[in-house]
């Protein structure tokens, strides 16, 4: 396991996983740490749930690897949420490709730039904003404050949010062709994200998704803070002493393997 918490916690995290490729758990470090970063900087930026990502863990073995993140507290539900992925589902990481979210409830509205419905649509136009002359754009909204009626004629488009012209700017020069060159751009941060996201909507009708991902994931046996419900170490225990039978069960083999896997799928639908 490698990662933590905090500002350092990447270059301590670089350190476990070389030592993890020395010992032959991963094939290459610098591709394990290219995509732990990208992971974060999926679900900081690119998935807008009101949550702030601040922790970071890997779990490597066998040649894969598994992320679990966790995104501070939010401050009006005073709750926080973990983010999972698997090394070998996430593909560009822009397509549904988490393998859960952890939380007590999900998030009533979001902006979710990594939904495969926002891929066709919203995304697309933003790509296609980028690709405008940002003068272009700005004749296109009422800048600083009410305009005349009869000051140029044209319609002119109402945004509600500050854009920061500058960045659009260099984003303009920078050519972009398609939307996964943004997931690696520096730089690039969450209010420029959903301006341009909004402005794509705005000028093309073309929604992103506002759907929270799945939340397939809950603090079955409690949390420290009492939500969903207060911690209770009985139900610490036992979970903990049946999945260490049902896995120490695995090497035997037999009918005990059908044994095992029967329980398993019991204890998923909650009859254990």
């Amino acid at each position: 396991m490698a990662g933590g918490k905090g500002g350092r916690h990447m270059s301590a995290t670089r350190e476990e996983v070389e030592a993890a490729e020395s010992a032959g758990l991963i094939g290459d470090a610098d591709t394990t740490m290219r995509l732990a970063k990208r992971v974060a900087r999926i679900d900081d930026a690119f998935l807008q749930d009101s949550y702030d990502l601040y922790m970071q863990f890997l779990v490597v073995g066998s040649g894969t690897f598994s992320v679990v993140q966790q995104g501070g507290m939010n401050e009006g539900k005073r709750m926080a949420r973990r983010y999972h992925w698997y090394s070998g589902t996430m593909g560009t990481m822009l397509d549904d490709n988490r393998e859960g979210i952890s939380a007590p409830v999900p998030q009533d509205s979001v902006l979710d730039l990594t939904a495969s419905s926002s891929r066709g649509g919203n995304r697309r136009a933003m790509v296609e904003v980028l690709r405008e002359r940002p003068e272009s754009l700005m004749s296109m909204f009422a800048i600083g404050g009410q305009r005349t009626l009869d000051s140029t004629g044209k319609p002119v488009l109402n945004l509600d949010i500050r854009v920061d012209w500058k960045r659009l700017r260099q984003l303009y020069e920078y050519d972009v062709t398609g939307f996964e060159q943004l997931v690696d751009m520096p730089g690039l941060g969450k209010s420029t994200l959903r301006a341009i996201s909004y402005m794509a909507e705005v000028i093309t009708g073309e929604k992103a998704s506002t759907r929270d991902p799945p939340v397939k994931f809950s603090f079955a046996v409690g949390g420290k803070d009492g939500v969903p419900k207060p911690v209770n170490v009985r139900d610490y225990d036992r979970a903990i002493e049946f999945f260490r039978e049902a896995v120490g069960s695995l090497d035997r083999g037999g009918q005990e393997d059908k044994d095992t896997d029967r329980e398993l799928i019991e204890a998923k639908q909650g009859e254990v």
